[in-house]
């Protein structure tokens, strides 16, 4: 209210929250991203090492985590902004009746 008080625009107001989620957003999008990495090299290695003859002879099959690094991280950094984006949408809309 008080920035509404001395002429700042609704977009004025707005913007900071909507970069504070899509911050968010990426934030999580690349934690996410370093956790299932790594999950897929544990279970990638147990396999390899502790599994048995018809396990491991599917792993020339699957893919390696490289392959679809790229595409995944992208994935996740547009899932993370749109839910920041909606997630801010809604949060400024219900708290800040401006």
């Amino acid at each position: 209210n008080i920035m509404k008080y001395v002429g700042a625009t609704n977009h004025f107001i707005r913007i900071p929250f909507f970069v504070e989620g899509i911050i968010i957003g990426l934030i999580s999008a690349l934690l996410a991203f370093i956790l299932i990495w790594g999950g897929y090299a544990l279970v990638f290695n147990f396999i390899e090492e502790n599994g048995s003859s018809w396990i491991r002879q599917l792993l020339p099959v699957l893919l390696s985590f490289e392959e679809v690094a790229w595409p995944l991280l992208g994935g996740f950094a547009v899932a993370g902004v749109l839910v920041g984006t909606v997630g801010c949408t809604f949060s400024v809309r219900n708290h800040l009746k401006v």
